[in-house]
């Protein structure tokens, strides 16, 4: 179970909710903690980031939990940047054989950078073969159309019924996609799996849980949101 963070900026800002705001994302990464009734974290399998730098996508990942790396504590306060996502892993049980820089999230390629949080039960046996997370395989699905929305749609049709979760983020040069979607009755998991929206005047984030404070408001399961580089939000229903 992994935790999700993604962020649009009107202007280019420092990264927030990584180290700062009760709780962050170092928070997660470090301590347990109960949500939704249940004691989860720490987030402690590796951390990742994405970011917007003159129109491009970078990419840095780590298996080192994000608050024992050094890198990070370098690397965040000195960027600045339109959008970015950030992704702590907890391996689930099935995956355990992925513990490695491969399987790290957020995956990357020159267009679009993706995360993901939740159990695909039918990619355990074909990711045993390829030596791949069900995250990954997921990746490799989305990031092979030039749709990101009929994408992550598709994703839902095809992989939904066995999965958990499919709460995704994916983040493009032109936008910030976060698909929230989960398949469980249990309320502390639907709880867990609900991704919110934080509106300012200055950015738009997106979360697995509210962090640093209020103003955060439910997406709610089975929908999407495009958030623009002009702050723009298009919520899109998925088909029932």
């Amino acid at each position: 179970m992994c935790r999700l963070l993604g962020a649009v900026y009107r202007k280019e800002g420092v990264p927030r909710f990584v180290f700062d705001g009760s709780p962050s994302m170092e928070t997660l990464s470090r301590e347990r903690w109960v949500y939704g009734g249940r004691e989860m974290g720490p987030q402690a399998d590796g951390w990742g980031m994405a970011w917007l730098e003159d129109g491009a996508i970078r990419l840095f990942r780590t298996t080192t939990p994000l608050h024992e790396s050094v890198c990070a504590r370098e690397l965040v306060p000195q960027l600045r940047t339109r959008a970015y996502i950030v992704h702590l892993r907890k391996v689930s049980r099935e995956f355990d054989f992925t513990r490695n820089l491969v399987n790290t999230q957020p995956f990357a390629n020159c267009v679009l950078a993706f995360a993901h949080n939740g159990t695909v039960r039918g990619l355990v046996r074909r990711g045993r073969r390829e030596g791949k997370s069900d995250s990954r395989i997921l990746f490799e699905f989305v990031s092979g159309r030039e749709d990101v929305v009929a994408a992550l749609a598709d994703m839902v049709k095809k992989f939904g019924e066995s999965s958990t979760s499919l709460n995704s983020l994916v983040l493009t040069p032109d936008s910030l996609y976060a698909l929230n979607y989960f398949n469980v009755d249990e309320p502390h998991l639907r709880e867990y799996y609900t991704m919110y929206l934080l509106r300012t005047e200055e950015a738009v984030f997106v979360s697995s849980q509210p962090l640093g404070g209020g103003g955060w408001t439910p997406m709610g399961n089975g929908r999407m949101v495009e958030v623009g580089l002009d702050l723009r939000v298009n919520m899109r229903e998925l088909p029932g």
